[in-house]
Parts: structure tokens; sequence; C-alpha cells
């Protein structure tokens, strides 16, 4: 009975050790998941951002493409022409610069 001892003393050990393991590749698995979903948060707002800098950078090259279309069919209106383009092209820069 002396022999037995030891080894259910051992046997018992090694199972709260594997429990002990399972709870830290538990924990472990829980924090590489946040980090993981709070990666793919950022990159989303990365990508929103570069989206809204894309479209109000093509926007604004097209408003000033037709701005120089109306410039030379009714030049009087040039003043109003870009006052307006200036506007579209500041509020979109003000978006874009927002979070």
């Amino acid at each position: 009975m002396s022999e037995l001892s030891p080894r259910v003393g051992d046997a018992l050990a090694s199972l709260r050790g594997d429990g002990q393991v399972s709870r830290l590749k538990r924990e472990i698995a829980r924090e590489v998941d946040r980090e993981q979903g709070a990666a793919v948060v950022r990159a989303a707002r990365v990508d929103s951002r570069a989206l809204v800098a894309h479209v109000a950078l093509a926007s604004t090259a097209a408003l000033s493409n037709e701005e120089a279309l109306y410039i030379q069919a009714a030049p009087l209106g040039e003043a109003r022409y870009k006052a307006i383009v200036d506007a579209f092209a500041i509020a979109v820069a003000n978006e874009v610069g927002h979070p």
C-alpha cells in the first residue's frame, strides 16, 4: 500500500497541473481573440477612412473639372463656381478628418 500512495499523489498532482494548463490555454485563447477582434476593428476604421478619402478626392476632382467647363462656358460666374467647389472641398476635407 505504501507504493500506491505516492502514485496516487503523483496522479492527482498531474491532474491539478493539467487543469492549470487548460485554464491558462483558455485564458491565452481569449486574449488572442480579443486582440484579433481589436485589430479587425482598427483595420475596418482604416478601410473606412480610405474609402471616405477616395470618394472625397474623386468627387472634388470631378467638380473641379466641371468648374473649369463652366468657367469656359460662362466666365462671369467664375467666382461663384470656385466658391461652390471650394465649399465642397472644405466640407469633404472636414469629413475625411473625422474619426
